[in-house]
């Protein structure tokens, strides 16, 4: 079976998810805005590359972790169909053809993101998706307990190990934006960076897509990658 491994934010979603998912939570006044405060701080240190983008990654999954920490997760279930109606609009304009055209093709899809698992399970039931492997917090006897369950967006090369195993084969295609996605742009058949510049370390033939492209014209691109570019 022949399958196809994404990243989400930014490659598929115009944010990070989880932090639109945390400004919903403070909008409802599930959490505090202070969540929001250190987020900022994380970012400015991200932006002056103060931080790797892994590390980024991984300090606003222990924030959450804690922020969220004796909740009970069916209250945070319960408020997530009033939050997808939001979150869908900020999926890029070809998300949902792309989606279309590798199920046509028979094309299997894995997620592999430091985005929600509870988010991506939304969208599974939408989309289709094979596989999630997404940031959870740990739940016990339905409450969170403040620590990380797990996180698959960062060190992504360990998935893709399994995957490769397990098909038996490396992906037909390869959708990220980062240098935390490299390992899944290194081991398709064929990378797609979206973005508007290249991404150091992309392997060669690597395809440069706009986020605002529309699905058509990426699926063209897609079964030419030899054409000129996109405009």
């Amino acid at each position: 079976m022949d399958y196809a491994v994404f990243d989400w934010d930014y490659t598929l979603h115009r944010s990070y998810t989880l932090f639109t998912w945390i400004d919903f939570l403070c909008s409802e006044r599930i959490l505090s805005e202070q969540i929001q405060d250190a987020l900022k701080e994380m970012q400015k240190k991200y932006d002056l590359g103060l931080i790797s983008h892994d590390a980024y990654a991984e300090m606003a999954c222990r924030e959450y972790a804690l922020a969220v920490k004796g909740l009970p997760a069916a209250r945070l279930k319960e408020i997530l169909p009033a939050y997808m109606e939001w979150d869908r609009q900020l999926l890029f304009p070809f998300t949902e053809g792309l989606f279309r055209y590798l199920k046509n093709r028979h094309i299997e899809t894995v997620i592999i993101t430091g985005a929600p698992g509870s988010v991506l399970e939304q969208y599974r039931e939408y989309f289709g998706f094979k596989n999630i492997y997404a940031f959870e917090a740990e739940v016990h006897s339905g409450v969170y307990t403040g620590k990380i369950r797990c996180n698959h967006g960062s060190r992504k090369e360990g998935i893709m190990a399994l995957l490769a195993k397990e098909y038996g084969s490396s992906p037909v295609f390869a959708f990220g934006d980062s240098s935390s996605d490299l390992p899944l742009l290194r081991a398709a058949e064929q990378a797609v960076c979206i973005g508007t510049s290249a991404l150091a370390g992309c392997p060669e033939g690597t395809l440069y897509i706009s986020p605002d492209t529309g699905p058509e014209e990426l699926i063209a691109r897609l079964q030419n990658p030899a054409g000129p570019p996109l405009p």
